[in-house]
């Protein structure tokens, strides 16, 4: 299933392009205030800025964002 290099034309990887990004806003941005997404965005910063210092350690940890917003969808 799926499309060969020969049937990926602008038209279709323009309407797949945009129903990813309205699958991406339903899920992660609708009904979320801006206030939330200015945290989310923050947290983000900090999560990815102590994993880059436990690597620069030579340790290794990937923390989850989704894990902090569970609560939010509960």
């Amino acid at each position: 299933m799926g499309y060969s290099m020969d049937e990926l034309t602008p038209t279709k990887t323009r309407r797949a392009q945009c129903a990813n990004w309205l699958l991406y806003y339903r899920e992660q941005l609708f009904g979320v205030s801006l206030e939330e997404l200015i945290a989310r965005k923050e947290l983000e910063r900090n999560v990815a800025a102590e994993n880059e210092q436990l690597r620069m350690q030579g340790e290794s940890c990937e923390l989850l964002l989704h894990c902090f917003f569970l609560d939010d969808y509960a």
